[in-house]
Order: C-alpha cells, then structure tokens, then sequence
C-alpha cells in the first residue's frame, strides 16, 4: 500500500500518529508502547480513520500486522532530509490538517500547533514516556535537546498523556501545565510472557545457561538503568557466597548511550565471567529467557513506567526492583484506567508489595535483595504479582487513549 486516500467529507474524526521511529531494527520500551498502542486501535476502533506518519515506506506484511487489516488506516511517507518534524511534518500537517495529532516522540511539529502557521482545527495530543534527561546525559548541551522539546510538547499540547502518575506529578510540579490537562493511562503487557504460554528451553542452549542459575534485566543500556550499581550489587552477592558461584546475570538491550561505565564494570568487580551482555533479544526469545530465570532485576534510578516489570509479573518470577515510585504504582495496580491517579506516598513501607524494593543508590541494598531473592522469595508474591500483572492490558491503554482523542475534537 503506497500513501492514503482520506474522505473529504468524512463524519468521524481523522487521528494522525508520529511513527517515525516505529519501523526501528532494534526497538525499545517507546516503540513497544507505539506498536501495541495502533494495534490496539486498530481492533477497537473502526469508526475513525487514521493516518500513520513514516520516514520511510512499511511492508505491506508490517503495516497488515501493525493495523489488524483495519481499512480505516492509512499511512503517509514524510520525506524531509532534515528536521523531519519541524519541517517535514510541519508542512504535511498544514497541508493536509487532521482532527486529532497524537505524538509519542517527546515533540510536536511546532509551528504548525502555534502561531501564524499552525494547522487549521487541529488538537494535539502528547505522550510523555518519563523525565529521561534527569538522569541519562552528562553533556548538558545534549541533555537541553531533549528537555527542551519535552518542555515545549507539553506546554503546547491541548492534553497530555502519561503512563504513571509520578510522570504526571514531576510535570505539573515543574509548572509546564495544569493538571486538569494531563492523564494517566498505563501500558499494557503482551500476554505471551505469561507462565500459561509454554516456554522453549532451546533459548538457553543459545546463550549458555542451560545448566546455571541466572537473573535477568532487560533495557536499553543507559546512565539512568544504573547497571554499573546493579553489577557492583550481584558482585556482591556473589563475593559473599550468597548465591552460587556459576549463577550468571544476563543484561538484555541494546546500547543507548554512555554505555562504558555500564561494559566496563563486571571486570572492575572480577565478575565478567558471570555477566552476560547479549544485546537486544527478539520478542520471539525474550519471553522464555524471563520465565527460566530465577528473577527478574532492575535498580533503576529512574522510570517512566516500568514495562519489563510487568512482563516479568505475568512471567511468575522474582521480581528486585528499585524502590521508585513507578514501579510502586504498577505494584499497586491501576483498579481503574480512566482516572488520575494520585502519587504514591514515598514513606509507605513496602512490605504489603509483591516485590523485594531496594535502594538504587545503595549496593548492600542490592545485593541483600538479589540474595534473598534467591533463596527465600514468598510464593504468595510470585502469585499476587501475576495477578496484579494481568490487570494491566493494551486494549485498556487504547480505550482510554481513544476517549481522550474524542473528548478533544
């Protein structure tokens, strides 16, 4: 399918959706989030017609997948050698305006949503992931380029959208809008990390683990993961004979930036035999890996959500994790996805969640959790989480993303 028909006179709304980064070789938690999100639409939704924006032309095979075969999705190819959203998106928008622009990307084209040149009747909606600059650039000239534009999508946009309310309260807190203006709708989890999906023991065999204990962390490798810390902590754990000497970690994801300090430190803690770094693992694999470990770690100084976590939850696996209010929130579960949700108390102990909470900042911490984990962790956790876990859906994440587009036109 090459470019998109739109009817001039169409009844319904017209929604379009960023996809810049959606066609990625290698995607991450924000292209996760965008996939599932269409696909979701796609199921749901077959009043409104919606145009997906590409830098580049999907396969017929991709787009089929990505839209459920619904007729009521188009795409349109934006070409610009530079400046794709404040030039090439820019001028495609005031060109061909829609009802509803929706962007998961931490800008807006945006001259077309202010000022003399924005684009007629168009509301727009904006998707903040989290507040990544905080922790994840050292050169603050590189961290200003991503601040910057998140500052400017969220004081521009008619509503924004966040995935926890810690996201939603470090926005409002900061001035940049109004809380009436923002809400809340969480991710969903794939179901094939379930524990009821039967796993394929052959994954092991590919990365040598088919006969060792091993904990795994699945994320793109950045500052704010904290790996340096989450290594010192296994090292730890190890060192002290907490754990077996052969248990193995297995760090999942591609390389982000500012990666060294993150390669370099199994060797600084004589662990780098027992530290595996397998990059970016498919989806196909990634399910199995999480359910034949024996937990799931991330010490995470910071986090927008938290979706690992969830596939861990439905995955039945000990979970260690960062006491940070994102990952309480998801631990706590959403009973209701349509309201905001007020932030988490940081003093709450967290002893009533499914989970060993640690201490980022504190390498005792970490280790004390990844050993106690692995020789004492509560069944009643491993069930409680599961079921916590699947309350979490994508056609939820949809829905209420949907009433939001509605409310607006």
């Amino acid at each position: 399918m090459a470019g998109f028909f739109v009817q001039m006179y169409n009844q319904f709304m017209l929604i379009g959706i960023d996809c810049r980064y959606l066609l990625e070789k290698r995607p991450a938690g924000p292209e996760k989030y965008l996939y599932f999100l269409i696909k979701n639409l796609a199921l749901i939704d077959t009043s409104n017609e919606y145009i997906l924006y590409f830098k580049e032309e999907p396969s017929d095979i991709f787009f089929w997948d990505l839209t459920n075969g619904n007729p009521n999705f188009y795409y349109q190819i934006v070409s610009s050698s530079i400046l794709w959203t404040q030039a090439g998106l820019f001028k495609e928008l005031r060109k061909n305006p829609v009802d509803v622009f929706f962007s998961s990307s931490h800008t807006l084209p945006f001259l077309a949503v202010k000022g003399p040149f924005k684009a007629r009747n168009t509301s727009w909606v904006s998707m903040i992931h989290g507040l990544d600059y905080i922790h994840g650039y050292k050169n603050l000239l590189t961290a200003s380029r991503v601040k910057i534009p998140m500052i400017l999508s969220v004081r521009t946009a008619d509503h924004v959208i966040t995935p926890s309310p810690h996201t939603k309260t470090a926005l409002v807190s900061n001035g940049w809008v109004d809380s009436s203006k923002v809400t809340v709708i969480p991710e969903g989890v794939s179901l094939l990390f379930s524990s009821n999906i039967k796993k394929d023991r052959s994954v092991l065999e590919k990365y040598g683990l088919e006969d060792k204990p091993y904990f795994i962390f699945v994320s793109t490798i950045q500052p704010r993961k904290n790996i340096p810390g989450l290594v010192a902590g296994f090292a730890g754990a190890l060192r002290k004979g907490k754990i077996p000497p052969e248990t193995q970690l297995v760090v999942c994801g591609k390389k982000g930036w500012q990666y060294d300090e993150s390669l370099e430190t199994p060797k600084e803690h004589g662990v780098e035999k027992n530290v595996i770094f397998a990059g970016r693992v498919s989806d196909k694999e990634l399910p199995a890996l999480m359910h034949f470990s024996v937990g799931f770690v991330s010490t995470s100084f910071e986090e927008g959500f938290g979706l690992t976590l969830l596939e861990a939850m439905i995955s039945e696996v000990p979970c260690i994790i960062s006491n940070i209010p994102s990952y309480r929130s998801i631990l706590r579960g959403y009973d209701n996805f349509g309201s905001d949700i007020s932030e988490p108390s940081s003093d709450l102990s967290s002893d009533d969640l499914p989970a060993f909470l640690v201490d980022p900042m504190d390498q005792e911490s970490i280790s004390q959790g990844i050993a106690e984990a692995f020789s004492n962790y509560p069944q009643e956790y491993i069930t409680k989480a599961k079921e916590i876990g699947l309350g979490f859906s994508w056609e939820n994440t949809a829905r209420n993303t949907l009433a939001i587009f509605e409310k607006l036109e």
